[in-house]
């Protein structure tokens, strides 16, 4: 993952492991906090032009990681973050649940958000880029 660099997936600069086995991941700072948590905010207007916004840059991120044969499995509001507490720029975290995915294997895979799951992944059945594509319709609508 030190490898991915792409202005809308947020930096991993260097990742180990202490000595009580726990993974530490040093990652680049964004500190606009989750698009979750922005959404929810009882005074934040949500435009149908912010939205476009928000799901093109995704689709951006995305399309990135795909063509790097990973399927990120677990796309959903508290895993996109925004750059700043003003703007709607957003970068693509946690890919604790991503997989290498060759476009010809069968994958299964059961984990994942229940909400943002696509239905594959429920019946485990194979997945493939198609799965995270559920992911981003999902929330397009909920946003």
């Amino acid at each position: 993952m030190t490898q991915m660099r792409h202005p809308r997936i947020a930096q991993i600069y260097d990742a180990f492991s202490t000595p009580e086995n726990d993974i530490v991941l040093v990652m680049e700072v964004v500190p606009g906090g989750e698009l979750f948590d922005r959404v929810v905010q009882e005074n934040y207007i949500l435009t149908e032009m912010a939205v476009v916004m928000i799901i093109c840059q995704l689709c951006e991120a995305v399309e990135y990681i795909h063509s790097k044969h990973i399927v990120h499995l677990d796309i959903k509001p508290e895993n996109i973050m925004c750059v700043s507490q003003t703007s709607n720029r957003i970068k693509l975290i946690d890919f604790g649940l991503a997989q290498y995915y060759d476009g010809t294997s069968n994958l299964l895979f059961m984990a994942g958000t229940p909400e943002f799951v696509a239905p594959e992944v429920i019946k485990f059945e194979p997945i493939d880029f198609h799965t995270d594509m559920w992911s981003i319709g999902v929330i397009t609508y909920i946003l």
